[in-house]
């Protein structure tokens, strides 16, 4: 299944944000920060701020788990990062988001979802702390919906309205 352009956008984020923090592979927290410095003025980025989720407490939460405190920000080479199995799984979870949503490609939202259930110590920690996940999840769950029925709805007629009409289990 192909990414979006969202998404393609959002991975060459992800593999600076993996730069900077020193990394030598892509983990999901990494990829949790790159999705939200990337897009925190779209959609996406309102969901997350509206959940409490903060891009300064995320930033503050990876510098503390990198030690980031005795590096210099940016000095590293950019380059392509593998990522850890972990976060393949993540990517897989995703996808099956995606299939289950009647979603052609995978999008910000799905692995968003996918990141809600990640058993990266980071990310569990951060969004135990700091983020409300039931109306994170409620809330990317109807922007799935409104997305892929509005998609259809367009296809039907020419009216833009939007039905949400089921949610996932």
């Amino acid at each position: 299944m192909m990414f979006s352009k969202k998404l393609q956008a959002t991975m060459n984020e992800i593999q600076k944000v993996g730069a900077m923090f020193y990394k030598t592979e892509i983990t999901d927290d990494i990829v949790l920060y790159g999705l939200y410095r990337s897009n925190q003025h779209e959609p996406i980025g309102k969901l997350m701020y509206n959940s409490s989720m903060s891009i300064f407490m995320l930033r503050r939460t990876l510098d503390n788990e990198y030690d980031m405190d005795e590096k210099d920000y940016g000095k590293q080479e950019i380059k392509n990062l593998p990522f850890t199995e972990q976060t393949e799984c993540l990517f897989k979870d995703a996808e099956s988001y995606a299939v289950l949503t009647g979603s052609d490609e995978i999008d910000l939202p799905h692995i968003l979802l996918a990141i809600l259930n990640s058993e990266n110590h980071v990310v569990r920690e951060y969004l135990e702390d700091e983020v409300d996940k039931n109306k994170l999840q409620k809330d990317l769950i109807e922007l799935i919906y409104a997305k892929t029925v509005g998609y259809l709805n367009d296809n039907k007629n020419s009216k833009n309205e939007v039905k949400i009409e089921k949610a996932l289990p």
